[in-house]
């Protein structure tokens, strides 16, 4: 977060959402960022996803957006045009999903048309929520889905099983006649000159087990490494482990090779600061 934040421009409106996080972390977030607001939920484990958008829909009434705290936005042209939405878009996407035939936005970097996805939520029901046909979809839901060909076995991506966060709202926009904006002219890392990179699995830097999971904690801990504030290290090592960034592949050649050197030197950019592969004047 301390990285990622150090590109957002100065005029946007940050506001912090500290999901399930410890009381030393709450309280350095809040010395050490400089935000229009913090929201702090306080709970035994972080709430999921889906609830905390669900939260903030209920909340905001006007058009708002959401940026991960593992995702880079090196050109700050994106938040002035990501914030830019009407009517017909229920919402502005930066990053895609594999889909059959619709568009399906990831939930990294996004700007919502608020008014119209509470109308949706109204109307069916339904939530931001991870959910399924067998979680008792309302006929009236079922029915409209059928509309753009999504059924029991047609979810709106072909590698899930289920709606993931949001894509049950985003599907129900798709069959009211809304439509989901992409931001298309801005290419997405990590390649040269990216406008924006997500790392992805980053939530469990001791998690080993897949090769998203081992790309995220490689990622986590050379930024670590490199974190200048000495306390923000100390406590995440304590907590995590001392375990080096190199030392993440070193049982795992082949996941390292399919990794590939290029997401490797990215990253060295990226924690030490050096203007390639972006170029963006930022904050």
């Amino acid at each position: 977060m301390e990285l990622s934040l150090r590109y957002v421009p100065t005029n946007v409106e940050l506001v912090l959402v500290l999901n399930g996080m410890e009381k030393w972390e709450q309280e350095w977030a809040k010395q050490h960022f400089t935000t229009k607001a913090v929201i702090i939920i306080d709970s035994n484990q972080a709430l999921a996803h889906g609830k905390v958008l669900d939260m903030l829909f209920d909340c905001y009434s006007k058009p708002f957006g959401i940026l991960d705290y593992d995702c880079f936005v090196f050109n700050p042209t994106c938040f002035t045009k990501i914030q830019s939405i009407s009517s017909p878009f229920l919402l502005n996407a930066l990053f895609e999903s594999k889909k059959l035939n619709l568009r399906i936005p990831q939930t990294y970097f996004l700007f919502f048309n608020s008014p119209i996805i509470n109308l949706l939520k109204s109307k069916y029901h339904i939530n931001s929520q991870i959910i399924d046909f067998q979680s008792k979809l309302s006929s009236k839901v079922v029915h409209q889905l059928a509309k753009i060909g999504i059924d029991k076995d047609h979810y709106p991506e072909p590698h899930k099983t289920y709606f993931d966060v949001l894509r049950l709202l985003i599907c129900m926009g798709y069959s009211e006649g809304f439509v989901c904006n992409f931001l298309d002219e801005f290419p997405t890392g990590p390649i040269p000159d990216s406008a924006a990179f997500h790392v992805g699995g980053v939530a469990n830097p001791r998690y080993f087990e897949s090769w998203y999971s081992m790309r995220g904690t490689y990622f986590w801990r050379r930024a670590l490494e490199e974190n200048e504030h000495q306390e923000l290290k100390r406590n995440y090592q304590e907590k995590f482990g001392f375990k080096k960034a190199d030392e993440v592949y070193e049982n795992s050649p082949d996941w390292k090779e399919k990794t590939g050197q290029q997401f490797f030197d990215f990253i060295e950019s990226l924690v030490l600061q050096k203007s390639p592969p972006f170029n963006y004047s930022g904050r």
